[in-house]
Formats: C-alpha cells, sequence, structure tokens
C-alpha cells in the first residue's frame, strides 16, 4: 500500500488529528480515528481482536486497518481510483453514491498528486 495514499486519505478525513470521533452519519454510523474508520467495521475487526479503543488509542492499528479496508476495495474493483471511493461513499448502489465515489477520489487524487510533488522536491 503506498504510504502516500494512505497520508493522503489521513489529511483529507482527520486532518491526521489522531483521536477525532465524527458525529453520526445520517445512517447512524460514527466514523473513528486518524482514517475515520467507519463504526460499521467494528464487528468484522472483532475477529481480529481490533476494538473501537484501539482504533481512537492507536493510530497505527488506526492506519492498518484502513490499509486493509483499501486492499479488499482495490480487490474487489481493482486498482481504480473507485476503489479508492469506495473508501468513503461504499459500494451502495444508491442514489448519488457513484458520483460520491468520484468526487471523494477526485479529493484524494489532488492530495495525492501534491503530496508525490512534495516528495519529489525534497528528495
Amino acid at each position: 500500500m503506498d504510504p502516500l495514499l494512505l497520508e493522503s486519505i489521513a489529511l483529507n478525513e482527520s486532518n491526521k488529528n489522531t483521536s477525532v470521533i465524527s458525529q453520526k452519519n445520517t445512517n447512524g454510523t460514527y466514523d473513528i480515528g486518524i482514517m475515520q474508520i467507519n463504526s460499521s467495521h467494528l464487528e468484522t475487526l472483532k475477529k481480529y481482536n481490533i476494538t473501537e479503543q484501539d482504533l481512537i488509542q492507536d493510530p497505527c492499528i488506526n492506519i492498518a486497518v484502513a490499509g486493509f479496508i483499501l486492499s479488499s476495495n482495490i480487490k474487489i474493483r481493482g486498482n481504480t481510483w473507485d476503489a479508492i471511493g469506495a473508501y468513503n461513499a461504499g459500494y451502495h448502489n444508491t442514489p448519488g453514491a457513484t458520483e460520491r465515489r468520484r468526487l471523494y477520489a477526485e479529493k484524494i487524487k489532488k492530495t495525492y498528486i501534491m503530496l508525490k510533488k512534495n516528495a519529489a522536491q525534497n528528495n
């Protein structure tokens, strides 16, 4: 997983704030930590002995979980920006979901290009 991609998501999701918890989303879920892991993943994470507290208190675990989610998206959609968009908007076929994926992916891509340019200038 490209660390700059993960950093791009962290910047957009939480401005790299490690302990932020979002307000409830319209579907009743909420987002946790630096990578804003959606609470809908908590049941799956229990299988790996990862708790909500772990996601809040340990940014490394939070980032690793984000990498796991992104990897899963890429397995489903391929290594595409649509897979990145699904990190935020999921794969639901609800009205507007395709557009939300596209807009989120655009935002991440813009941040990624900026970080990549900065990294190249510093080397």
